[in-house]
């Protein structure tokens, strides 16, 4: 055990959970007196610490949004702490594509298709799309980050040039 002479003892654990501590006080007459505490090591959790390349992603309107938080880490894993979930909301609604609650994807890093980030943006009126990553730990703890999605259209814009200008042409 852990002893002090001081009126006021503090120590260290290296995980969270209850505890059963003994406290034995002693007066200058020799006289003591001992009591046992359940103690809750949880006080201080601090949340997921996320780390994404870019909160600001440009994406053609053709490829697939790849997401990484896998950099993501939890400031109390000495005490036996750790990230338990990665949730990517594509609209930041809470709702998924399909109308039922929660996340769209989950995982630390995923590959969001086409179709679905196009739906989510609702394409033919918006080029841009709020992707909210939420990462949890296992104590509880939450974090977010929002990520800025602007689509640029990959489709073909036809063009002619024709020289001398004014000219007749025919298409056919």
């Amino acid at each position: 055990g852990r002893t002090s002479d001081r009126a006021i003892f503090t120590t260290n654990f290296a995980s969270f959970g209850q505890r059963e501590a003994e406290i034995t006080v002693t007066d200058d007459l020799g006289r003591s007196s001992t009591s046992t505490v359940i103690v809750n090591i949880n006080q201080g959790n601090l949340p997921p610490t996320i780390r994404i390349p870019s909160d600001q992603i440009t994406v053609m309107s053709n490829a697939v949004i790849g997401l990484d938080a896998r950099q993501s880490s939890d400031p109390n894993a000495d005490c036996g702490d750790q990230i338990v979930a990665y949730e990517w909301d594509l609209r930041a609604d809470g709702v998924r594509l399909n109308g039922a609650a929660g996340p769209d994807f989950t995982g630390a890093q995923v590959q969001i298709p086409v179709a679905d980030w196009h739906a989510a943006m609702g394409w033919a009126n918006n080029d841009q799309l709020l992707i909210r990553l939420t990462v949890r730990d296992a104590q509880g703890a939450v974090s977010t980050q929002d990520i800025q999605v602007n689509a640029v259209r990959a489709e073909p814009v036809p063009e002619i040039s024709q020289v001398p200008n004014p000219a007749s042409f025919q298409v056919g």
